[in-house]
């Protein structure tokens, strides 16, 4: 209502980023989200909506509330082109003005340049996110003027899941970034006879990370690789989302 009424003049952009992060305590998810409809139907003819989310809850929110007919276009980051990923590469590097250096220490050619960025593009399987990752990961400071990649290995993940080890990854992934305390509101007793240890283990191992506040979430680094492992077994619907 703040921005119907302070913008009567003007088409504003209202960016939702994280939608799975919108919810309290007091307020859950579902609830915001039927608010969200509403005000979409009410007010998208003056004002512009993007909603970021991950396909995960994308595919849960679109059988319960029909997500999908709320938006007039989808931005699908799961797959991009190989140029398209260059560019982002390309602009990210620029971003910080340092000369990218060959495996010789010279600088690289844009012929090499494209190279790595293919190079990353296959192991990101078009994922821009992923691609994004990769390269900064494989990023390393040579001076305060030059920076060389070394790029990573590949492995692939391990089928390690179980239905328990599933259940508690999928509640993980739809909260985006949770903690104990709301695990064990989710789950009931079941998670301090059960859960809890599984956690404790997927911690040790690294799929999970604890931030300094507390908050858990998925290695980002292995975040899509969980994801599509869980996809894989039908633990998680992405459905059209995807694709």
């Amino acid at each position: 209502e703040f921005i119907r009424k302070n913008t009567l003049n003007q088409r504003p952009l209202v960016w939702l980023d994280d939608l799975e992060l919108w919810w309290s305590p007091s307020i859950p998810l579902n609830q915001n989200v039927r608010v969200l409809r509403r005000y979409i139907d009410a007010y998208s003819s003056n004002i512009f909506f993007l909603v970021s989310l991950s396909n995960g809850l994308a595919g849960y929110l679109q059988q319960l509330h029909n997500v999908g007919s709320l938006f007039q276009a989808e931005l699908n980051m799961d797959f991009m082109s190989a140029d398209s990923v260059r560019e982002a590469i390309l602009i990210r590097h620029g971003a910080t003005h340092k000369a990218l250096l060959n495996e010789q220490f010279q600088e690289a050619s844009p012929q090499q340049f494209n190279r790595l960025a293919a190079r990353v593009h296959r192991a990101a399987e078009g994922n821009i996110g992923e691609a994004l990752l990769h390269w900064a990961l494989s990023i390393h400071k040579n001076d305060d003027d030059s920076a060389f990649i070394h790029p990573l290995p590949e492995y692939a993940l391990p089928d390690f899941l179980n239905p328990d080890t599933a259940v508690l990854l999928c509640a993980i992934i739809m909260q985006k970034r949770t903690n104990e305390y709301h695990l064990r509101k989710l789950m009931g007793p079941p998670f301090s006879e059960k859960y809890v240890n599984i956690l404790r283990r997927l911690l040790s191992v690294g799929l999970l990370s604890r931030h300094p506040n507390g908050w858990l979430e998925v290695n980002e680094v292995a975040a899509n690789a969980v994801g599509a492992l869980l996809e894989s077994k039908d633990y998680i619907k992405y459905g059209p989302w995807k694709h």
